[in-house]
């Protein structure tokens, strides 16, 4: 069974048809709920979808949106994104808000549609273009360090965007939506 998750935000709350929930994490309580939720799971390890949508490219009118789909507890949670802005940039911010949301010393299977993220992610040695550099670094430094403080153990899986993997879905459908909430 589904569960929704509806916390209270500036852009309201509404389910997706994915069965997830939709929150902006940054202002609402919904963070600690989240939390709580996953330190209760008991699994041995966690499976995180992430996803990124950017519309408007090219315009002064872009919209981002980051998601993060919680399959052991079918929970999702959306944050609007703004500012410089790029695909890479914010596919790291979902899974920052990801990570931010386990409970220390636990495995995460952590699933992505951007292989460039996930080399990234896997090895410092492949940060070696400029976009990355000037416009990620900090993003990437923040989840190095989540990673460190909590003592995770992460499992960096590349998934098929669009590939009909219902998870991935969630994720996809979440970040769409948070890209385009008003």
């Amino acid at each position: 069974m589904s569960r929704i998750v509806c916390v209270a935000s500036s852009s309201g709350c509404f389910p997706h048809e994915c069965g997830c929930g939709s929150s902006d994490i940054r202002q609402s309580l919904g963070f600690g709920v989240i939390c709580n939720d996953l330190l209760n799971v008991g699994a041995a390890c966690l499976s995180v979808y992430t996803d990124e949508s950017l519309s408007n490219l090219g315009t002064v009118d872009m919209l981002a949106g980051a998601a993060v789909f919680f399959e052991n507890i079918d929970l999702g949670l959306d944050v609007r994104v703004s500012g410089l802005v790029s695909s890479t940039l914010t596919e790291l911010q979902a899974i920052a808000l990801a990570l931010e949301c386990v409970p220390s010393f636990c495995s995460v299977d952590l699933f992505s549609d951007s292989q460039m993220v996930i080399d990234a992610c896997k090895s410092e040695s492949l940060l070696v273009g400029p976009d990355f550099r000037n416009h990620c670094w900090i993003e990437y430094c923040h989840i190095t360090n989540v990673i460190c403080h909590k003592n995770l153990d992460v499992n960096w899986i590349k998934v098929k965007g669009h590939s009909g993997v219902s998870s991935n879905k969630c994720a996809d459908v979440l970040a769409k939506d948070a890209a385009l909430s008003a």
